[in-house]
């Protein structure tokens, strides 16, 4: 969708997927179309090429590192997650993990 011009799609199904951090993935169909949300509309609110141009490059070494920490977590209660990046603002985090495995999810503002 960020790539296609939008009037090549309208009209068109468009197969969208979407795969998360777990075991859970999406998959639906958009159809293409010009008026209240149009394609052209969905690519400027998503800003994919600004979002991509953000990212940061790691070393193989930082790679296998965070690997190792996710792996000491793994199923680790209670969890207060340490280490982290630098998040945009609007992001959902893992805030913390109690002693019964229940999940508490913060923002940023």
């Amino acid at each position: 969708v960020s790539l296609v011009a939008s009037s090549d799609l309208e009209g068109k199904r468009i197969l969208m997927f979407s795969y998360g951090s777990g075991a859970v993935a999406s998959m639906y169909v958009l159809k293409g179309r010009s008026g209240k949300i149009a394609l052209s509309s969905i690519r400027s609110t998503v800003d994919l090429s600004a979002r991509l141009s953000k990212r940061v490059e790691r070393s193989a070494a930082d790679f296998a590192g965070a690997c190792d920490a996710r792996e000491a977590a793994y199923g680790a209660a209670p969890l207060e997650p340490s280490g982290g990046v630098p998040l945009a603002a609007g992001v959902f985090f893992l805030r913390c993990i109690d002693g019964r495995h229940r999940r508490e999810y913060g923002r940023t503002a």
